[in-house]
């Protein structure tokens, strides 16, 4: 028992903010090409925060979609067939290096954007 404690308080220590929103773009954006490399099996010999930072990204992207689909469903919209881990990843990637004016604001909230532009819902058939 008290190795597991000290095992997550060690953890809570090394990885820095405890919420998504405590990292801006470009934080989001470094992590996420590494996911791109990651998801597009360039990323040869990674290092484990290479996938830590990998997974943040994934985990991130995951979770704002999430999120958007249960508050604000009507914002953004994937298209039929859906889309790929990839193309959500190189999405919020190419947002963001088109966008370096807003790379201080806040990360997750820079993700939402990028869903909201690159896949906008048209009419009530979506």
């Amino acid at each position: 028992m008290k190795a597991t404690i000290i095992l997550l308080v060690s953890l809570l220590l090394v990885n820095g903010p405890l919420y998504a929103g405590a990292n801006d773009g470009n934080e989001v954006l470094q992590r996420c090409k590494l996911a791109q490399k990651l998801t597009n099996k360039k990323l040869t010999n990674p290092r484990v925060t290479d996938l830590s930072d990998s997974y943040y990204c994934l985990g991130l992207i995951e979770g704002v979609w999430r999120t958007m689909q249960v508050f604000a469903r009507d914002t953004a919209c994937l298209p039929k067939e859906g889309v790929t881990r990839s193309q959500t990843v190189r999405t919020v990637v190419e947002y963001l290096e088109e966008r370096p004016g807003l790379l201080h604001n806040v990360g997750s909230g820079l993700v939402m954007e990028a869903f909201i532009d690159t896949y906008p819902c048209y009419g009530s058939g979506s």
